[in-house]
């Protein structure tokens, strides 16, 4: 809706309309994540997964709850074994 139509209907209704849009832009804004940020997280994904992996959890869950393919979570067990 153009601000040349919003002028014709009522005041009131063109709070809503501004309130409704401007909350439904804030809905749709992405967090900037830092590079920090994203770095802990993925360390903190990697701990949980070797938590997991020595507590002899399957692979399939470990890959649902922490997002890594099976074949992620081989290699960090792979290299877990050769430390």
């Amino acid at each position: 809706m153009r601000d040349a139509e919003l002028g014709k209907r009522p005041e009131g209704l063109r709070q809503v309309f501004r309130a409704e849009l401007k909350q439904y832009e804030q809905e749709r804004q992405m967090p900037y994540v830092t590079s920090i940020e994203q770095m802990g997280r993925e360390e903190e994904r990697r701990s949980i997964a070797l938590r997991m992996l020595q507590e002899n959890i399957l692979l399939e869950a470990i890959a649902r709850i922490t997002e890594w393919t099976i074949a992620e979570l081989q290699q960090l067990q792979a290299d877990q074994s050769q430390e």
